[in-house]
Order: C-alpha cells, then structure tokens, then sequence
C-alpha cells in the first residue's frame, strides 16, 4: 500500500472512485506539498511509538493517520470542523480511530495540561496564525521536559522570485481584454505584484509570506525553545512541482479538485505527480545552504 493512502470519500461507489481508490492503494495520496514535507518531518521524529505527540493544525489529518500507523499516541487539534470531520472519517475506515483523538481548538489557547507531551508537529500552520508568538510558547508550555517541536514554515518573500512569479509579473502588464479572458481573479484585479501576492494569499488564511532563519530563531528563543535545526526543502528540483500547480493558478481555473489542487487539471496531477514527486529527492544532492522556498524547524524545550 502506498504511503499517505485515504479511502475515496467522495465517489466510493462510482467506477471513478473505485480507480481513484486504486491509485491511492498503489501511490499513496498525490498530495506533492504534504508528501515533501512528511518526508523531511518524519526523520526527524525518530522514535515514536508510544509518544504522545500533539498536531497543531491537523487539516484533514493525514500525517496524524501517518503517525498512527507508526505506534505514537496521537492529538490532532485544528479550527476547521470540516477537515476534523474528513479527518476522524479516514481514521475510522482505516481502523485508527483509537489512536487519534481529534479535536477543535485554539493554538494560542492550547486546552491541554503543562508538560503533557512528548513532541509536538506543526506543518505550515504558523504562517496563517496572528498571534504565531502566542503558540510557540503555548508549545513550550504542553512540551514535557526535554520535548521537541518540529514544524515547518515557508521562507520569506524572496520565494516568489520563480518562474509562475515571473509570469505572472508579465502578465500584469497584459491587456485588460486578455487578463479577463484568461486570467485569475488576483492578476484581474492586482494593481502591482505585491499587491497580486496578497490576493492570491487571502484564500488560504495566510497573514504572513513566511519567516526568515533569523526571525524563526527569535521567537524560538522568547518562547523557550532551543534550536537545534533549520533545513531548507522544495530547492531547484522539489519547487518544480510547486511551479505548476501556482502556473496553473495564474489562469481561470477552479480549486478543489479530487486531488486537493485544481479540479479543471485534477488529472494532469494524477499522471505527473509521480515524477514531479521523483525529482524532489534530487533536492538531497544540493547543499543545505541551496535557496529553498521552506524550512523544517526543530527545537528542544530548555529546561529549568
């Protein structure tokens, strides 16, 4: 079975489905951003079974999913009562629904006792949090003495500076009959490039670009953490997946397809998923220091 493997939720019984499904068995999930960073996270856990781990941020809960298949005891706590849903849905059909206790919640209220766990993930949350500062040290507060935190987060403005950014800098200056033909609603209505990335954020809930390495270990510091690691991820190889999903974006297409990217090229993902996915491991040839569109993060609980 593939790894990151969900049941079909939305066409279980139709002949579409029953293929997806099989994709699935036999690839795992083509879900490109999620499976990069499982792949730089994981490591980092080391062991886990019978750890009690917290995921701030869950989402559909596919790395908690992950993790339980893996022996940790896990917490899963998001906002969205949508993707908790999906996310306690996949458990049950996976029979995992007892090692993952799901629940709604705050980050910068964590509703858990001081020194209760073990580690604790958090996978391209931060960036959408105001009050980022408020839950790094919620962190430090649940971590048990010596715990871990290992996130990820994505780099400040200077990842934009790639080919989809590029185009869409030329297309800014398009006439106004082809960008409304053609276009996005962000390159439509974007007054200058800065202005098209905040646009294209808004959908996503995200109210910062990203972190520098200095930024990142400042707040680590206030909150009480000591880090021990920052890693670059999605260098030359790894963002050229990243770049067709965001070209495809610059144009009229729909979100939310089947995949979790674009429904109008749901398949196109489906085919090229594994290759785009292949080049990525080429990233592991390129020294750490190699510019990077983001960072795995960890960092240990300094102790009294």
């Amino acid at each position: 079975m593939g790894a990151f493997y969900v049941p079909d939720f939305r066409y279980e019984h139709s002949l579409k489905g029953h293929l997806k499904d099989f994709y699935f068995h036999l690839l795992g999930m083509p879900f490109y951003q999620r499976r990069v960073e499982a792949r730089m996270v994981f490591p980092s856990l080391s062991k886990i079974i019978g750890k009690r781990i917290l995921d701030i941020g869950c989402g559909d809960g596919i790395f908690d999913i992950e993790m339980a298949k893996r022996g940790a005891k896990m917490e899963a706590l998001d906002l969205s009562n949508s993707a908790l849903k999906r996310a306690i849905w996949r458990a049950k059909r996976l029979g995992l629904a007892d090692n993952i206790n799901f629940i709604s919640g705050d980050a910068t209220h964590l509703p858990y006792n001081d020194c209760t766990f073990d580690i604790v993930i958090s996978n391209c949350v931060l960036e959408h949090i105001p009050g980022d500062q408020e839950v790094l040290n919620e962190v430090n507060r649940v971590l048990k003495k010596s715990g871990i935190l290992v996130i990820t987060v994505p780099r400040e403005f200077e990842n934009w500076d790639r080919v989809p950014a590029r185009f869409a800098k030329a297309l800014l200056g398009a006439p106004n009959w082809f960008k409304n033909r053609a276009c996005s609603n962000p390159l439509k209505q974007a007054k200058s490039f800065r202005n098209y990335v905040d646009l294209v954020l808004i959908p996503y809930y995200q109210v910062r670009i990203g972190y520098s390495e200095a930024e990142i270990l400042e707040k680590m510091s206030i909150a009480g953490l000591n880090t021990t690691l920052i890693k670059g991820y999605f260098k030359m190889f790894g963002t050229w997946g990243i770049d067709m999903i965001e070209g495809l974006s610059i144009f009229k297409v729909d979100k939310g397809g089947d995949f979790g990217y674009i429904a109008k090229h749901d398949w196109l993902y489906g085919i090229t998923f594994p290759v785009f996915y292949g080049l990525s491991y080429m990233d592991a040839l390129l020294p750490n220091r190699a510019p990077s569109m983001a960072m795995l993060v960890v960092a240990q609980k300094i102790n009294p």
